[in-house]
């Protein structure tokens, strides 16, 4: 029989993303396996609004063997940009990248990702 806990906000941490729209960026975590046993983990990557679903990406299964520190790769592909709001800050696209560990505990990562405008590009000088 399980229940369910209240997660200590004192152990959420957040990743901060920004980039151009359409360009993919990356950060890393690194999980640590404290135990003497192989950890197999499947990390859960969710979004706030169906409308930035898929924007965030990482590896389904992450292996970390006894007594070792593994990185776990988050990416983040904006499709859209995200849009300023009344006091011209941006309304970032927001996620969620949830680690359950085998030992009983998590670690929950809050994603905030702002996607602005693509860059210009030279156009190519005519010859004549």
């Amino acid at each position: 029989m399980g229940k369910s806990v209240e997660q200590d906000p004192s152990t959420t941490q957040t990743l901060n993303f920004q980039t151009v729209v359409r360009k993919p960026t990356k950060q890393v975590v690194a999980i640590q396996n404290t135990e003497d046993k192989e950890w197999i983990i499947n990390p859960t990557i969710s979004t706030a609004s169906d409308a930035c679903a898929g924007y965030f990406s990482g590896k389904q299964t992450l292996v970390v063997p006894p007594k070792q520190t593994v990185q776990f790769e988050i990416n983040y592909t904006p499709k859209t940009m995200t849009k300023k709001n009344a006091s011209d800050q941006y309304d970032a696209h927001i996620g969620s990248l949830f680690f359950p560990l085998p030992n009983g505990t998590a670690l929950l990562y809050n994603l905030n990702a702002v996607a602005t405008e693509p860059e210009s590009e030279a156009l190519p000088q005519e010859t004549v």
